[in-house]
């Protein structure tokens, strides 16, 4: 039997139960009662936290090598069944190109309206405060962004243009940090 990643066990528990269940049903009956058990920012933070643990993890587990081969996050992953379960239906519907350039279209939107729109409706519509320097909304945004780019891309490489090389990581910070490093700030 597989031996499962006890760090990756509590991402996923911390991911589904509480930031995908457990956070937006508090928030959606704190708003309803007018009660204050838990905040939008408070559940922003949450998932920000639990992405940027991901990355850690990603890094250092890929520092580690395991019969001469350095260990990885997906590798990690596959010893979920659930989760390759999950993979190979998003592979089956996604094999149809209308779908893979509408899931593309889609995520580039959520982008234009967490960015531009959400701020507005909790402010003005539901009466929330939401602090316009926070950057969780953004860093989420754009992580999903990588996530479906860098699935797309090595899921299904013939939709890269000529000249396109496909994401190397699926981590925003990573990918900010090697196009930074790639800057010649003298000639």
């Amino acid at each position: 039997m597989k031996t499962k990643n006890s760090a990756i066990v509590f991402l996923l528990f911390h991911a589904i139960i509480f930031n995908g269940l457990l956070f937006p049903a508090l928030l959606i009956y704190s708003l309803m009662n007018k009660l204050n058990y838990i905040s939008f920012n408070q559940w922003i933070f949450s998932i920000s936290i639990n992405l940027i643990a991901w990355q850690i993890l990603s890094y250092s587990l890929r520092t580690n090598i395991e019969e001469g081969v350095p260990i990885t996050l997906k590798r990690e992953l596959k010893k979920f069944s659930s989760l390759v379960n999950l993979n190979k239906i998003l592979i089956q519907f996604l094999s149809n190109t209308f779908y893979r350039q509408l899931l593309f279209k889609l995520i580039i939107w959520i982008l234009f309206i967490i960015v531009l729109f959400l701020p507005f409706i909790l402010q003005i519509i539901l009466g929330l405060k939401f602090e316009h320097t926070s950057l969780g909304p953004l860093f989420i945004s754009f992580q999903l962004v990588s996530f479906a780019t860098y699935y797309l891309n090595n899921y299904f490489p013939q939709d890269l243009k000529p000249g396109e090389k496909p994401l190397k990581t699926p981590w925003v910070t990573e990918i900010l940090l090697t196009g930074l490093s790639e800057i010649k700030v003298f000639k």
